[in-house]
């Protein structure tokens, strides 16, 4: 029970502690360095009121017990002291700082200067109670205000002195005399406690400043350095989406400049096929229509591998399957057979009739038909230079656990500054009509993201090129390679 009413009475006393700290002392003061001087000035404002109370009530007692023998200071002088201290703090928590703590000033200044005029400018305490007023003027009222009161002490301590040399002011100097006492010695500790306390003050609250600027200045440092980061990160994912959009724009634009090429080769088998229904339907009354049959069936076959491989450029969803290397070069190839033709370049494949890999088979194509469109226009290039006949390559191999596919061209190569720049994106060396610059940027991006395998090329200007690409020959889960 005792316990439990200690408790609350410790309770009851941090309570009243902080409402009392929270009406008189908190300062009120918006900016920092305001709120630094009204702290300190409510702090010895509340100090003095608490000394001036205490003494006025120990007057009081005196007064009350002595009588007419009472013969220390008029408990209503000291009454008046701490009413005008208590005024003081009203004031300043009425946000009056500066004006309150320019009256502080003015009191403990006029019983100060009194003392000089009396007993001289080299009076002890006064001298200590000087070097008291000049800190606080510093700490209250700032730095300016300091200069300027020190300079107005300067001023007077200097006319007193000539005043009591000239005989114009009456000095008292009988102190001089007498020993050092420990009243004197009392009033000088007091002086210097003061001193101390305002410049622990003054010290106490600019340290704590210097912290919470440090503090702010850290987190401002590590939220740019985060903020650099994400802004880093979220450029390099929105280029990132940028390429990837503009490789399937660029699957289109590729696949429109093919168009012409497209509609030749479709034309042919059509033609076939139409003529094979005619003779059939010219022999159907007892001829020998087999043969025009399997000729139709097989125009038929052509016509549907042909769209099928158009169809697969044009698909965007893709997915990992097995299949036939020569198949799929064959029939991206066969995409780009009449402009080769229709520019003179020969296209070889070698590759065994069965090497399969299992990876994305869309993802090959689009790897595959970039880097031929892209040889192809390099020997077109050469060819209308120079009129000679060139030869495109294509090799496809396996080299241990590694499939590896080559495109070579004996077209116009490239140079060292080009070969530095190849696979930025958006960098080419075509007309606008002809090239994007997204090509082997895209290719690089799909070889390395979903094929996990690395691109590479061996170039002189003049004699050609030759992309290689390796990759595994089956390929593993996404997630194993996630960025």
């Amino acid at each position: 029970m005792k316990r439990s009413l200690w408790s609350r009475c410790v309770l009851r006393f941090k309570q009243g502690a902080f409402f009392f700290r929270q009406k008189c002392i908190i300062p009120l003061q918006e900016d920092e360095d305001a709120a630094r001087r009204e702290y300190i000035l409510n702090v010895l404002l509340l100090w003095s009121v608490v000394v001036s109370g205490v003494t006025a009530a120990v007057s009081l007692f005196d007064l009350a017990q002595a009588g007419a023998a009472y013969g220390g200071i008029p408990p209503i002088f000291i009454i008046i002291i701490f009413l005008t201290f208590s005024a003081l703090l009203l004031l300043s928590r009425f946000g009056l700082t500066r004006l309150s703590a320019s009256f502080l000033i003015g009191l403990y200044l006029v019983p100060v200067l009194y003392a000089s005029m009396r007993w001289g400018a080299d009076l002890p305490e006064a001298v200590a109670v000087y070097a008291l007023l000049i800190i606080m003027c510093g700490v209250l009222l700032g730095a300016r205000f300091a200069v300027l009161f020190t300079a107005f002490m300067s001023l007077f301590l200097l006319a007193v002195t000539y005043l009591h040399d000239s005989g114009a002011l009456a000095l008292s100097s009988y102190w001089r005399n007498d020993p050092f006492t420990v009243p004197d010695a009392v009033v000088m500790i007091v002086t210097f406690g003061i001193t101390s306390v305002v410049s622990w003050l003054s010290s106490n609250e600019i340290e704590k400043s210097l912290y919470r600027a440090h503090a702010s200045e850290k987190a401002l440092k590590e939220e740019r350095d985060s903020l650099e980061v994400k802004v880093e990160e979220r450029t390099r994912e929105l280029r990132r989406a940028q390429i990837e959009h503009m490789s399937e724009l660029h699957r289109f634009i590729e696949f429109g400049r093919l168009a012409s090429g497209l509609f030749h080769d479709l034309s042919s088998p059509l033609t076939a096929l139409s003529i094979n229904l005619e003779m059939l339907e010219h022999e159907k009354k007892g001829g020998d229509s087999t043969v025009h049959l399997k000729n139709a069936l097989k125009t038929t076959d052509r016509l549907q591998s042909f769209l099928q491989s158009v169809k697969r450029q044009m698909r965007s969803r893709s997915e990992k399957t097995t299949f036939n290397v020569r198949d799929a070069l064959e029939k991206v190839a066969e995409l780009t057979a009449y402009k080769a033709k229709k520019h003179n370049v020969t296209m070889d494949i070698f590759c065994a009739k069965n090497l399969e890999i299992y990876t994305d088979l869309i993802k090959f194509d689009q790897v595959f038909m970039n880097l031929l469109t892209n040889a192809l226009d390099a020997c077109i290039e050469e060819t209308q230079t120079s009129g000679k006949k060139k030869k495109i390559h294509v090799r496809a191999f396996l080299e241990g656990k590694d499939a590896v596919l080559e495109v070579e061209d004996d077209g116009a190569g490239m140079d060292e500054e080009t070969q530095k720049k190849i696979f930025e994106p958006f960098f080419t060396t075509k007309a606008p009509e002809i090239g994007t610059g997204i090509g082997l940027s895209t290719v690089k991006g799909i070889v390395e993201r979903h094929l996990h395998g690395s691109i590479s090329f061996v170039s002189a200007a003049g004699e050609g090129t030759i992309f290689t690409v390796r990759f595994p020959q089956y390929a593993v889960s996404d997630s194993a390679h996630a960025e």
